[in-house]
């Protein structure tokens, strides 16, 4: 009798982690001059009746609950052959999907990204940064289901900038492809994109904010508050020694 129930968990145990939900994401910015990316997410073999889709609330090194769904505009679902699947907004940062017998969806949505922070996204004519937790939704109960992110950067855009595994080093123009084991990316998983004259500055800007959620801002202003301490003292000893 324990054999059986043995062999039975096994085989439920298999079945999952074969069968489990597929996750894929696109990201898009053809007009970037309205402050606006594209999200596309595709999920496939999803078992239930209705799914429920979220945006993180959180963001890595910052402490209080965000309100990152208010920057949420046009969220729709389709079936993979293009028909309209209802969606019914559960609350400020869930929402569900009738998938009406589907086992596989499309949700699309767009991000307003025009406020330069640690936390939140931005996209302008010159460069754009995304912030994980800001841009992307995951599904409940598969946080630790991986994928792909396609990026498809606007055509003015040359750089890409991210810690995330870039699936092959062929490129489709200037799209890229990324992998990721987990929803765990949304926090990690920051993006940047520059034109090629401001390459050097998006950069450098780009792992300013990304390792600010490491060393905070206060030990930045301490150091520099050493530094001149340090500078107003060697200057009075350089003083004092030459009037002696």
């Amino acid at each position: 009798m324990i054999r059986i129930f043995l062999f039975t968990w096994l085989v439920v145990a298999l079945n999952s982690a074969t069968f489990g939900a597929k996750i894929s994401y696109t990201l898009k910015m053809p007009r970037p001059q309205n402050h606006y990316f594209q999200v596309e997410m595709q999920v496939e073999q999803v078992k239930q009746k209705t799914a429920t889709v979220k945006l993180p609330v959180w963001a890595p090194g910052s402490y209080l609950v965000r309100e990152f769904s208010r920057h949420l505009n046009q969220v729709k679902a389709y079936s993979l052959q293009g028909a309209t699947l209802p969606v019914i907004k559960k609350t400020k940062n869930a929402w569900e999907v009738d998938l009406k017998g589907q086992t596989a969806f499309v949700l699309k949505y767009e991000v307003y990204a025009f406020e330069l922070s640690v936390r939140t996204s931005f996209l302008d004519e010159t460069h754009g940064f995304v912030s994980g937790p800001s841009m992307f939704m995951y599904l409940d109960g598969h946080k630790e289901t991986g994928g792909e992110l396609l990026v498809q950067p606007h055509a003015s855009f040359k750089r890409i900038s991210t810690g995330l595994t870039q699936k092959s080093e062929v490129k489709q123009g200037n799209n890229q492809t990324f992998t990721f084991e987990n929803a765990s990316f949304i926090g990690v998983g920051s993006l940047g994109f520059s034109t090629g004259a401001s390459t050097a500055f998006i950069t450098f800007f780009n792992c300013f904010i990304v390792f600010q959620n490491i060393i905070p801002i206060a030990l930045y202003i301490s150091l520099e508050f050493t530094k001149s301490g340090q500078v107003i003292v060697k200057s009075w000893f350089n003083i004092s020694s030459s009037r002696i």
